[in-house]
């Protein structure tokens, strides 16, 4: 049942980054009979996809309002709505990732503080959960830590929690001697 979850999330997510990216996805393709073109479509646009799974997923983006349909040079095409985008980023969220610019360290941490208020619960368990998945130190309750270049990374969590006025993001030098020694062999930094 998981596997099957997962395709059809999968599934989902490769029709809204294909939309977001552009790839005009003919209205056609939501009827019966269109297996054929749906296959040289998915063919042409290097997507190994059942046709069958795909015109469902299509179906189920319309009906949960993921996408339109919209007229363009006399064709009915499909486009990702603003609903569809917000499923979209809910995607980047899962796949996101702090990608070390250099091997070398610059010697500054990078320090995450937030008091977010108890209304805002879920978004701030969300976001710790999130810092720690992506590889931050707990520091303490409200306070990660990671020592390379993260901001966009971070910009992007805030923004996608929307918890950025609870948030500061902070460069510090020294955490004291045996703090450092602690996060320095967090991060394999020795």
């Amino acid at each position: 049942m998981k596997n099957r979850v997962l395709k059809k999330s999968e599934i989902t997510r490769n029709i809204l980054k294909m939309l977001g990216a552009g790839i005009a996805i003919p209205m056609l393709f939501l009827f019966p009979g269109s297996g054929l073109l749906i296959k040289d479509f998915l063919k042409n646009n290097k997507i190994d996809k059942n046709y069958l799974d795909f015109r469902r997923m299509l179906r189920q983006a319309k009906k949960r309002r993921l996408v339109e349909v919209v007229q363009k040079n006399g064709k009915d095409l499909l486009r990702i709505t603003s609903l569809g985008k917000e499923e979209l980023l809910r995607y980047d969220i899962d796949d996101i990732r702090i990608i070390k610019e250099n091997k070398a360290w610059d010697g500054l941490w990078r320090v995450v503080i937030f008091d977010i208020p108890e209304k805002h619960r879920q978004a701030r368990v969300a976001l710790s959960y999130k810092l720690k998945e992506i590889g931050f130190y707990r520091f303490q309750k409200s306070i990660f830590v990671f020592p390379f270049n993260c901001s966009n990374e971070i910009d992007f969590i805030k923004e996608f929690f929307r918890v950025g006025k609870f948030v500061v993001v902070l460069k510090v030098v020294t955490f004291g001697e045996y703090h450092d020694l602690i996060l320095k062999k967090y991060f394999d930094l020795l």
